[in-house]
């Protein structure tokens, strides 16, 4: 739904949240939020770029790290989702035609959705299903689901391919600034959060994330695709190049920003217009007036490892 565009929506992150999994993945994910919480409380203790850091923002980016266990189907919290009539129509329509189109198939993912997609149209008052405003005569249906790779390019607009968790793609297409498709990877990969990297931790972390690959975490990786335009690249920046923002987000927005810089060097129209952006986080640019101030600020907003 997020993927489709035109909508407002207020959804609290799990982030933010203290999750309810499973028991399977529970047990892994209060082993590894308490892990998380020791680590930066050690960082708080001996770093000064930690040393702002309330006890309530280590419990955040304690959930932060953790629910990447949590599987990608877990129902954690109700949204508001606020769109057109005809809108809501045709995100109806591609949730009945995704269903009738593979309730057969033998792919566990696909089957998953398949479910949640029925009980939301099933759940959906029939005003939200009017014949003459469905789009089957437009050949539309839900976008985030690709069927190739696309090819990356650089001018006024661009697409961009790289790796990112579940959770950091739904960070990005939330806010409806560019287009994303994604495709599984051919082996199971995951986001290994960058405090535990390098450390005796790491191989912990993967041991224990792959055990739950049969529930897609949130922290398996998928290849994205992103497409937009320098504009909404800016845009993306002015959301994402954050202190307050998931690390692992504001990573891939930075280093989407050095590369598609690289690749524009020869063109001085497109090169100056990005540069700006490119000094250091949001709080640096010079269009940008930040309301709701981190603990790291300009200098640490991303030099940081949570």
């Amino acid at each position: 739904m997020n993927n489709e565009g035109i909508y407002n929506t207020s959804e609290k992150s799990a982030r933010y949240t203290e999750m309810k999994p499973s028991e399977e993945e529970k047990a892994l994910y209060t082993k590894w939020k308490e892990i998380y919480k020791k680590l930066i409380i050690d960082l708080v203790q001996t770093d000064k770029r930690y040393e702002k850091l309330s006890k309530k923002q280590i419990d955040t980016l304690s959930n932060e790290n953790a629910r990447y266990l949590i599987s990608l189907f877990t129902p954690y919290v109700s949204i508001e989702y606020t769109a057109s009539l005809q809108q809501l129509n045709y995100i109806n329509y591609f949730a009945k035609l995704f269903v009738q189109q593979n309730e057969n198939t033998d792919n566990p993912f696909i089957r998953e959705c398949v479910k949640v997609l029925r009980e939301f149209s099933s759940a959906l008052p029939k005003k939200f299903s009017i014949e003459g405003l469905n789009p089957a005569a437009k050949s539309r249906e839900f976008s985030l689901l690709g069927t190739r790779e696309h090819l990356e390019e650089f001018g006024e607009t661009y697409s961009i391919n790289y790796e990112a968790s579940f959770a950091s793609l739904a960070q990005s297409h939330r806010h409806r600034i560019n287009d994303y498709e994604i495709m599984f990877l051919d082996t199971p990969k995951y986001y290994i959060p960058m405090i535990i990297r390098g450390t005796p931790y790491e191989d912990e972390w993967l041991k224990d994330i792959s055990s739950l690959s049969h529930l897609y975490p949130q922290g398996m990786l998928v290849k994205v695709n992103e497409q937009g335009n320098i504009k909404k690249l800016i845009a993306k920046c002015k959301e994402r190049l954050c202190g307050r923002a998931q690390l692992e987000t504001a990573m891939i927005t930075k280093e989407s920003l050095t590369r598609y810089l690289e690749a524009v060097k020869d063109i001085p129209v497109l090169y100056n217009e990005l540069l700006p952006y490119s000094h250091g986080p949001k709080c640096t640019f010079h269009d940008f007036k930040c309301n709701e101030p981190c603990v790291f600020g300009e200098k640490y907003g991303l030099d940081r490892i949570i």
